[in-house]
């Protein structure tokens, strides 16, 4: 069982907990919470099965979707629709915490 689990990624820099899963949505939705390391992210990629809903809770995180990049603040969001080559990443120096909505759960 993922929900509550903690696990780390020191390659992207990232700490991701599982607050929902598939099974305790009933396949509606996953939930994640990250901790980006400063400078941390992935690289431009896409998915097939599911939207992808980023919202900021502390610090800034880097969103970019095709070419267009936005820099969101806590309390912004913005969702990745399915089949969208997307990458977030930080250009801070501070830490950065945000929740990651994957719609259906995956």
């Amino acid at each position: 069982m993922l929900q509550g689990k903690t696990i780390i990624n020191p390659v992207i820099k990232d700490e991701v907990t599982y607050v929902h899963t598939a099974q305790s949505t009933n396949g509606k939705k996953t939930v994640v919470d990250i901790h980006l390391e400063p400078k941390g992210g992935l690289n431009l990629h896409y998915h097939k099965a599911f939207e992808e809903t980023f919202e900021v809770q502390q610090g800034e995180l880097m969103v970019q979707i095709g070419k267009k990049k936005k820099k969101l603040v806590a309390g912004e969001k913005i969702t990745v629709r399915r089949n969208e080559i997307h990458r977030f990443y930080s250009e801070s120096e501070k830490p950065t915490k945000f929740r990651a909505t994957l719609v259906p759960a995956h």
